[in-house]
């Protein structure tokens, strides 16, 4: 039975966490790793070559679940919104494997690193997410290289507000066993409004069990913002979300 257990606070910030379970990857640099297998290569965009860009790099994060499947991508950081459309066009074709932890499938993200040289893809995953290593930049817009990076939200034209929210469900006796906790997620709000790759942070992680964090994550994916933008501009931003948990009446 659902019951209204939180006090939903909006707190906007740069951090983001991860899921459970990140397990360390095969260091990049071939077509085949422990985690996934190139089937189609990014094409080097025509476009580009005639403008005299000859190269160029895109960063994406990749949300792998524990059955192997691509749930997600996010492409994070682009010298050029066309190299970052080559890469995103043929992930959903390669071929992706369970990550393991202990010996068991987690759901895991990954930054996926593309360089394009001499009109070919060079294609490396990191062996470690370290993704509250990325700084947001701002969404550059020069109009001769038409780069891209997920943006500050000191950048924004407003700071996105919710449309949405869903409180993540939790039964008793299971809800009970968490009133007074703090549960806090990291995502990205995309240039639609939508709730993207919602991880939870370190302290989350070791404090609190999986069920607790699936039911936030849960919920938290379904939420919609007024969609980010930057001089009208539709953009992606990353924001933070705390869950406090307080005893409902009905429990007392």
């Amino acid at each position: 039975m659902k019951t209204r257990q939180l006090i939903l606070t909006l707190l906007l910030g740069s951090a983001v966490g991860i899921w459970p379970g990140i397990a360390a990857s095969a260091p990049g640099g071939s077509t085949n790793t422990r985690n996934f297998k190139v089937t189609e290569d990014p094409v080097f965009p025509s476009a580009l070559r005639l403008e005299g860009i000859l190269e160029g790099s895109v960063t994406v994060l990749l949300v792998i679940d524990k059955a192997g499947n691509l749930q997600d991508h996010l492409v994070l950081d682009a010298s050029h919104r066309l190299f970052g459309k080559a890469v995103t066009d043929v992930l959903p074709s390669w071929e992706y494997f369970p990550i393991k932890e202990n010996a068991q499938p987690v759901n895991a993200a990954r930054r996926l690193t593309v360089d394009f040289r001499g009109g070919r893809a060079v294609i490396s995953l990191l062996p470690h997410l370290a993704v509250e290593g990325i700084v947001p930049g701002v969404a550059r817009f020069n109009e001769r290289r038409r780069a891209y990076a997920v943006a500050s939200l000191s950048d924004l034209d407003q700071v996105p507000t919710p449309i949405k929210t869903v409180e993540p469900y939790l039964v008793r006796p299971a809800g009970k066993s968490h009133h007074g906790r703090t549960v806090t997620f990291h995502f990205f709000i995309d240039e639609t409004g939508r709730v993207r790759i919602p991880t939870a942070d370190h302290e989350a992680m070791a404090n609190d069990d999986e069920n607790l964090l699936e039911a936030v994550h849960n919920a938290l994916i379904q939420w919609q913002f007024t969609p980010p933008t930057i001089r009208g501009q539709p953009v992606v931003t990353r924001a933070t979300q705390p869950f406090h948990i307080f005893k409902n009446p009905a429990d007392a």
